[in-house]
């Protein structure tokens, strides 16, 4: 029984890291980011926050990371913020990207 459910354990980690990669690979796209960071910039601000739409960690995901070297190698600074999600029991620690320019 304890190899079987370790399997399932494994297939559900799996399954919620492809999610994440999906979520973030729609959320950190970087024309959309510009688009926003050119918004941000048209009424005065220098900063944008990128905050998932769902409490789940998207910092360690390949779009994350991709977007966060292309905003620095571009001369922005990114830098991932925890934040608490309003029901404790529903989510966990996730992080808020800032970019500033």
């Amino acid at each position: 029984m304890k190899p079987i459910l370790k399997e399932k354990l494994k297939r559900l980690r799996d399954g919620a890291d492809e999610a994440r990669e999906h979520l973030a690979a729609q959320l950190f796209k970087l024309n959309d980011v510009v688009e926003a960071m050119a918004r941000e910039s048209a009424k005065g601000y220098r900063v944008l926050k990128i905050t998932p739409p769902i409490p789940i960690d998207l910092a360690k995901t390949q779009a994350a990371l991709e977007l966060v070297n292309q905003l620095k190698e571009a001369g922005a600074t990114a830098e991932w913020f925890p934040r608490q999600p309003s029901d404790t029991n529903a989510g966990e620690v996730f992080f808020e990207l800032v970019v500033r320019w």
